[in-house]
Order: structure tokens, then sequence, then C-alpha cells
């Protein structure tokens, strides 16, 4: 579908709680996050994970690398939202865990997901920023792909 988006990261050797992608949306551009996950590449000890999708409060300056979200149709314009993974450093400040767009525990060897009906679909208005983060630490070293999938809505 021409105006779908999959920004997305192979991160190696996670641990840590943090931030694995975030995107926001310039001043003149809505977005739907059609789906998110987060799933385990290489690493086979049942353990549990805790997951969040969630509107970013504070921004500040993270240390990440540069994504380009791929669309998801063939000869489609870029996409206009900048999109990060794998924050090191100046972690952002999220919205309450009560607000978040998606949040819960998944065993990461089946991964987490979030997965909206239409009507469950959460938009993101211009010049605003979500980000798809661990919760808490793992314990055994794991490489993770996470990605956001979404839909630019003019």
């Amino acid at each position: 579908m021409r105006g779908v988006y999959r920004a997305a990261i192979d991160i190696t050797a996670v641990t840590t709680a943090k931030t694995l992608v975030y995107i926001t949306t310039p001043a003149t551009l809505v977005i739907e996050i059609l789906s998110a996950r987060i799933t385990d590449q290489n690493e086979n000890t049942s353990e549990q994970i805790l997951a969040e999708l969630n509107r970013i409060t504070t921004l500040g300056t993270p240390t990440g690398t540069s994504l380009t979200p791929k669309p998801t149709e063939e000869l489609s314009a870029a996409s206009g939202v900048t999109a990060v993974g794998n924050i090191t450093a100046s972690e952002p400040t999220y919205d309450a865990a009560g607000n978040a767009i998606a949040r819960g525990g998944a065993n990461k060897l089946g991964g987490w997901e979030y997965l909206p009906l239409p009507e469950e679909r959460s938009i993101i208005k211009p010049s605003d920023t979500v980000g798809l983060r661990l919760v808490n630490a793992i314990a055994t070293s794991t490489d993770l792909t996470a990605e956001i999938i979404y839909r630019e809505i003019g």
C-alpha cells in the first residue's frame, strides 16, 4: 500500500533497558501506527521481556543510528519522518506507562507484537515522537530486531 513504511533495525548483544526505535513526525505530517514488534534473533533462553510503544514527552539529543524507513510499495516516495534506532546514550523521556499506546510482557522467544485492529490504531500528530523500547533489562545478551510499521496520512 502506498504511503506505508517500515522503520527497522537489528541490534546485537542487547542487555539493557533502552529505546530500540523512535520516529519523529515533521510539522506537516501525521502518521498512523499499523504495527510494532520486537523479535529475538539468536538466543534460545526463555526469558520474559517488558516492551512499550509510547509517545516521547522529551526527546533531548539521544545517540543512535539513523534509519531510512523502507516503503512497503516499490517506487513510493521517501518517508517524511525522522527514524532512529539503537539508542546508546541520552534516553528520551516517555509518557506515563498508563498512557502507553501498547505495553506488555512477552517471552523473548516468541517476541512482542503490537497489531491493533483498524479502530485501535494510534495517530501521531505533527512534530511528535513515538518510541518502541524495552522497559527492563534482559539477563541474557540477545540480538534483537525491532520495527515500527506506519502509514503517512498527511
